[in-house]
């Protein structure tokens, strides 16, 4: 039903290059639909989450979506997945938001969407590229709202094992640096209420 491609990305190798390197060539195959995750990322066998993902983006006109719990990404203290907003739309249906970025594995809708990542910089490349899709009205909740499948936690794990990050203290400065330099600010959307709003706006459209 949907056209996508799953690509793998050494952790020390997550960067704005590499990103649009898979980016193209999913585009040259004519996907629809592209996710990029880590290589200490799993994703279990026989698991749909892929397509889930695909129609969370479709029934909400969402440009990108993630998987919200890398490590202690959206988590408690004690390890177990906290989403910031969980809404409950039917006995069979929920919606999953978190307000913190996570970036072990996203998800990005390729259609009416040709924006790349920001090669100029090393670390802070997917907050810039969300700043940049939600000018581009490409995506609806707003920057600080981030839609997540359900229980995703349950289809895809971190491994155990050594893998080197990508970014050193030099990056950060540097990333800092170009935002300075640039005058590029981030506004994060906080309204929980105009949130409800335009989801059940998005919901006016979606089929059944």
């Amino acid at each position: 039903m949907y056209k996508y491609s799953v690509f793998e990305i050494k952790t020390n190798e997550n960067n704005a290059a590499k990103k649009n390197e898979f980016i193209k060539a999913a585009r040259e195959k004519g996907d629809d639909y592209i996710f990029i995750h880590q290589d200490d990322i799993e994703i279990l066998p026989n698991i749909t989450i892929f397509e889930q993902y695909c129609k969370l983006m479709e029934d909400y006109k969402t440009s990108l979506v993630f998987y919200g719990f890398y490590k202690q990404d959206n988590r408690l203290f004690n390890g177990f997945p906290n989403p910031s907003i969980n809404i409950k739309i039917s006995d069979t249906e929920s919606l999953q938001i978190h307000r913190r970025i996570s970036r072990a594995l996203i998800g990005i809708c390729l259609k009416n969407n040709e924006t790349l990542f920001n090669e100029n910089l090393k670390v802070y490349e997917l907050e810039e590229y969300i700043r940049t899709i939600e000018l581009e009205g490409k995506l609806p909740l707003g920057n600080g709202f981030f839609l997540d499948v359900p229980m995703s936690w349950e289809s895809i794990h971190v491994k155990e094992g050594n893998f080197p990050v990508a970014y050193t203290a030099e990056m950060i400065e540097a990333d800092k640096k170009y935002f300075t330099d640039n005058k590029i600010n981030f506004s994060v959307e906080s309204n929980v209420d105009a949130l409800m709003v335009k989801i059940l706006e998005l919901r006016k459209d979606i089929k059944a």
